[in-house]
C-alpha cells in the first residue's frame, strides 16, 4: 500500500523459462495481434478503500466509465482486456468498421445486442476530447 494517496501506474511484466520477458513498449500493429508488453493500469488512490468499493479485475472503475452490458461483455471482454479497447479511442466508422470485422472473426453479436455495443465503444472509447 502506497505510504499517501496520489496517482499510481501498476505494472505487471510477465516471463518465460528461458529467461525472456515482455518489452516495455509494444511495436506498433494496427490489428493489436501478439500484444506482448508490461501491462499497466493507473490507479487513483484516495485514501483507505472499503472492501465494497474495490473494482473486480477486468471491471472498469466505476466513474471511470459505465459498466458494460452483458452483450459487450460477451462479445468482446472474453478476448479483450479493458485496456486494449480503452486506448483505441477510435472515432464512431472506425468503432463500426472493428465491430464488424470481429463480427467476422467470430465474435458472439446477435444484431439486437449489436447497436447498443456500437454505441456504448463510440460514447465511451471515442476519440479524446
Amino acid at each position: 500500500m502506497p505510504a499517501a494517496a496520489g496517482y499510481f501506474t501498476l505494472m505487471v511484466r510477465a516471463g518465460d523459462a528461458a529467461g525472456g520477458t515482455q518489452p516495455f513498449v509494444q511495436e506498433w500493429n494496427p490489428s493489436g495481434y501478439l500484444w506482448n508488453v508490461i501491462q499497466q493500469v493507473g490507479v487513483e488512490i484516495t485514501g483507505d478503500l472499503k472492501p465494497s468499493e474495490v473494482v473486480p479485475p477486468g471491471e472498469p472503475k466505476r466513474g471511470h466509465w459505465p459498466p458494460p452490458s452483458a452483450a459487450f461483455k460477451r462479445a468482446c471482454l472474453v478476448c479483450h482486456d479493458t485496456g486494449v479497447i480503452e486506448q483505441q479511442r477510435l472515432a464512431p466508422a472506425q468503432w463500426e468498421r472493428e465491430l464488424e470485422k470481429m463480427i467476422r472473426w467470430g465474435a458472439q453479436v446477435s444484431e439486437q445486442d449489436r447497436a447498443g455495443i456500437l454505441q456504448y465503444l463510440i460514447d465511451n472509447f471515442g476519440p479524446r476530447r
